[in-house]
């Protein structure tokens, strides 16, 4: 979508790509809407969760338009407010929805529950006022950087962000859809920064990622038997539920993931590594950090508190496979089909020992 700007007005032309990408997010929400279809709440609630999350879908996916991205890049350059803006419109809409599907009292509904107002609102201003305030003047990572991710990552990574469920008891949580929007904006408009974050992918970029997961499949196996972490244990249902769980993980585990440890973290690291071997180093440290990002999986998998040091080396050596996929490509979505391939065998076909 084409944006020009004249004065204080906005001028819009669509373009094939965010049509495109726009119909998509209409056919994700068609489907939300098929598998909530049976939630145990009313028409008013249940359309207000299919509309949230086909408009955060639709704003997801529109990150990765490239004139969409230029679009607001000349707005914020021509006013900074607009960063501002943007950020109390997504806290705006976690608000209203929280309010309007009961979300926000406790479970007798006689108490607010501010905790999840502040807690959420935290969330969003917070990172968004360190790139307003401190905004980064170098192409790699700078200290606001590290503490803006560090803002929305680690509160997701800790359950510290409130789960506002879409529709209220369902498989989605709008919070999650939220961070999605607020870091693709931050880094890619009031950053700005090449994430690599497109859909415009060609057919040997894809064969990197197949090539990249088979290449983790032929050390990561052996090495997930030897530690005795993982057992064969084939659980495929229906091709329907194949396909179901493959555009699952590759939404919400690939695809974010990826955003965050390749697009972000060793792509900033590299820039400001430099040298002759950045990019290996940017790879490899990255690749640690991703493997210790599981060390916590273990209260999560066994319900045994302490680290899961098995996990994190697997998740190393995964790490080191979708980094190379986003390194050969400058692009999340190969590294992203690596994750996905990577966790579809996991979902399918094994399970921890």
């Amino acid at each position: 979508m084409g944006r020009e700007t004249k004065g204080n007005s906005v001028y819009f032309a669509w373009r094939r790509e965010e049509t495109l990408l726009l119909s998509v997010a209409g056919g994700l929400m068609v489907l939300f809407g098929l598998v909530t279809k049976d939630a145990p709440v009313n028409l008013h609630v249940r359309t207000l969760a299919l509309l949230m999350f086909g408009l955060l879908m639709a704003g997801y996916l529109l990150w990765a338009a490239g004139a969409w991205v230029e679009s607001w890049r000349r707005a914020v350059a021509a006013d900074r407010r607009w960063v501002w803006w943007l950020a109390l419109g997504l806290l705006g809409l976690g608000w209203f929805y929280a309010l309007a599907t009961g979300q926000l009292v406790d479970a007798v509904g006689e108490r607010i529950r501010w905790e999840v107002l502040v807690r959420l609102s935290l969330y969003v201003m917070a990172p968004t006022a360190v790139f307003v305030l401190w905004p980064p003047r170098e192409p790699g990572l700078t200290w606001a950087d590290g503490l803006v991710i560090l803002l929305i990552w680690f509160p997701v990574e800790f359950d510290w962000l409130p789960r506002l469920d879409l529709p209220p008891g369902g498989p989605a949580d709008l919070s999650l859809l939220l961070a999605l929007n607020l870091v693709l904006f931050l880094f890619l408009v009031a950053r700005p920064l090449d994430l690599g974050y497109t859909f415009r992918v060609r057919g040997r970029e894809m064969g990197v990622g197949v090539l990249c997961f088979l290449g983790f499949a032929v050390v990561g196996l052996p090495v997930g038997f030897a530690l005795d972490f993982i057992a064969w244990n084939p659980r495929v249902t229906s091709l329907l539920d194949v396909a179901a769980k493959g555009l699952y993980i590759f939404l919400f585990t690939g695809l974010v993931e990826e955003l965050l440890f390749r697009g972000l973290i060793q792509n900033l690291l590299e820039k400001r590594l430099r040298g002759r071997h950045a990019a290996l180093v940017a790879l490899f440290l990255t690749s640690v950090v991703f493997g210790l990002a599981h060390l916590n999986n273990r209260e999560r998998m066994e319900g045994l508190p302490g680290p899961n040091w098995r996990y994190a080396l697997l998740a190393t050596l995964a790490g080191l496979a979708y980094g190379a996929a986003w390194l050969r490509t400058r692009k999340i979505v190969p590294a992203a089909l690596t994750h996905t391939l990577v966790d579809w065998m996991w979902v399918l076909c094994f399970t921890a020992d």
